[in-house]
């Protein structure tokens, strides 16, 4: 019985799957109406016309991805960053929590569980090893 309805839903598969143009009811084609800003392309032509360079003639003269004005911006902020030192680097410190469980005291008191935090490790700056060596030695 149970090998009855694997072959049904294999079969059923198999024929639907060559079907599938049929039942589905959506053009593959994407057909889009003229607009005044922007165009109507295929999805391969609007990606070679997005890898080509330099800007496309329908964006000359406004401010977007495809100007130059926008790419001369781009790269000065970049050559900024570029420019700025780095800034030094520190690594964390390496924090223990313990956890105290409820114990009675002398006076007939109780204390309950309670986390205390303790610093494991100091947070160090690091330095690679061309920099470490200068400290090492001589200072002068």
């Amino acid at each position: 019985m149970q090998r009855r309805y694997l072959m049904i839903s294999l079969f059923l598969s198999l024929v639907l799957e060559g079907c599938a143009g049929a039942i589905n009811p959506y053009s593959s084609e994407f057909n889009c109406p003229k607009t005044a800003e922007g165009k109507c392309v295929s999805v391969s032509a609007a990606y070679e016309e997005s890898i080509r360079k330099g800007p496309s003639a329908s964006s000359a003269g406004k401010d977007g991805p495809g100007t130059s004005s926008y790419e001369r911006e781009l790269m000065s902020k970049l050559a900024g960053l570029l420019k700025e030192p780095s800034a030094p680097m520190v690594s964390p410190a390496s924090v223990l929590r313990v956890l105290f469980l409820p114990y009675p005291g002398d006076e007939k008191e109780l204390y309950l569980y309670r986390y205390a935090y303790v610093f494991a490790e100091d947070p160090t700056w690091l330095l690679g090893d061309y920099l470490n060596a200068d400290f090492e030695g001589d200072p002068h």
